[in-house]
């Protein structure tokens, strides 16, 4: 009989003097990610089709409402080419240090961290997937928003590691919680 291999973490660890470091890859998904690069190339024929016909202009035609619809499109667009950036290029950073817990999200290279003062983050745990009505996290399903790991900070729930399964949220949080005791539930030891 053969045994079903056990699946590999995503994320990849660094023990250094900076502290713990831990790097996890976008959301990679094959399909979804080629059904949005062919979509993104309708899209752009659309967003050139409606550029062309505002710049030609024509006598009696609402360019008003074509160019409300643009930016809308463009948006769209632009939303949906960076899911697919994030997805080849993105990867998100926790950095646990004595004092502090980083969160930095970038594509290549480029975005923003959040840091966060250990003191006050509490319930570090395995945020359930997100449901359909949950507009808040509802960009988690692209990989891009929301996330397995979760923890209140004040009276706000900051969710983080999108890309990963439930399985390795609990060893992430397991060793994050090890390394620094006030990250252990209550009543820990």
């Amino acid at each position: 009989m053969a045994f079903v291999s056990p699946a590999e973490a995503r994320a990849k660890w660094d023990d250094g003097p900076d502290g713990l470091q831990l790097t996890i890859p976008g959301s990679r998904r094959p399909f979804v990610t080629l059904f949005l690069l062919a979509w993104l190339g309708g899209w752009f024929f659309g967003e050139r089709s409606a550029v062309h016909e505002l710049m030609t202009g024509g006598p009696g035609r609402d360019d008003g409402f074509l160019a409300f619809w643009l930016v809308g499109w463009t948006l769209g667009g632009a939303f949906v080419a960076f899911t697919v950036l994030w997805a080849l290029f993105g990867r998100e950073r926790l950095a646990l240090t004595p004092d502090a817990l980083v969160v930095r999200r970038e594509v290549l290279g480029i975005g923003r961290g959040r840091t966060y003062d250990i003191r006050h983050v509490k319930d570090l745990r395995v945020a359930a997937a997100a449901g359909g009505f949950d507009y808040r996290r509802s960009l988690e399903i692209w990989g891009v928003g929301g996330g397995r790991i979760a923890f209140d900070y004040g009276a706000k729930t900051v969710y983080c590691a999108p890309s990963i399964d439930e399985a390795e949220a609990k060893q992430i949080i397991a060793r994050l919680q090890a390394r620094n005791h006030l990250l252990a539930p209550p009543g820990a030891a």
